[in-house]
């Protein structure tokens, strides 16, 4: 992952918006794209001024949950008690897999959307500037999951093995290597992340799971104008994007725009696979 933010008064900043992030996404961490966008001197602050007060009022949130849950997953093969314990997990384990494929089917679209309202403004649609016929309306973010996410496994002390497994679910980002955090998540249990790089993965590959991740692109992408229109008050800190920083957007989002929709899927294949009672 890359570095997050300068010191100083810089990082200060960024945290304060790692923190509403969190608030208003509903997820106790941040996703790898704010974390990527911060590496950008002002680029993440720039976007979050034009875009918090549309997150605070919820409309960037309802719209992606939404247009996610338009989608008909396909059915992963349910996941017996038996195997699991084999693989090392137990129900408190469950419960967190579960938290975290909910968790991701909730985030996941929420930085679909986020990415397209950038590219939006970037493009110069919509107005900076307060929006007095748009107020905000009081808007509660949902709760967490009760259950903790499994820790993300750091792949530069993992294993050789648990590295093996990961490049199965990797993509490229910017260049890179990039295992999206669901997956990272789930090496906590290597044999049970390799059961999925052999059962989901193909699944996720198969022509009439990609046209559902081109029918979420396309439902963002048409919601996105809509919502950026809402925008109850813009604004701008005076510090537009540089060209340098414009351009490192539009890469990184174009992974990220491969990356969800699979994201959302696997989220529900996985937690409707999952055992719902106690063996």
């Amino acid at each position: 992952m890359p570095n997050e933010t300068p010191d100083g008064d810089a990082r200060a900043q960024i945290e304060a918006i790692y923190e509403e992030v969190r608030r208003l996404y509903g997820a106790p961490y941040v996703s790898a794209i704010h974390y990527s966008l911060a590496t950008q001197p002002g680029f993440l602050e720039w976007a979050w001024t034009e875009l918090a007060p549309t997150f605070r009022s919820g409309k960037v949130q309802e719209a992606a949950w939404a247009a996610a849950a338009r989608l008909d997953a396909p059915s992963l093969a349910p996941i017996a008690w038996p195997a699991l314990r084999v693989w090392g997990l137990d129900a408190r384990d469950v419960a967190s897999v579960r938290a975290a494929a909910q968790t991701f089917v909730r985030v996941a679209p929420v930085n679909m959307m986020f990415a397209a309202l950038i590219k939006l403004r970037l493009e110069g649609f919509g107005s900076s500037g307060r929006n007095e016929e748009n107020a905000v309306e009081p808007w509660q973010a949902p709760e967490p999951p009760a259950a903790s996410l499994p820790a993300m496994i750091d792949l530069d002390r993992a294993d050789q093995t648990t590295r093996d497994i990961a490049s199965l679910f990797a993509t490229d980002l910017d260049g890179s290597p990039f295992v999206p955090g669901l997956y990272r998540m789930l090496l906590q249990w290597p044999a049970f992340a390799a059961h999925l790089a052999t059962d989901l993965i193909p699944r996720l590959r198969s022509r009439s799971v990609t046209l559902l991740f081109d029918e979420l692109r396309s439902l963002i992408d048409d919601a996105a104008p809509t919502v950026l229109s809402a925008l109850p008050h813009g604004g701008s800190n005076g510090v537009a994007p540089s060209d340098v920083a414009r351009n490192y957007f539009m890469r990184i989002s174009a992974t990220y725009r491969r990356t969800s929709p699979e994201l959302v899927i696997a989220g529900m294949m996985l937690e409707n696979a999952l055992p719902r009672t106690v063996d």
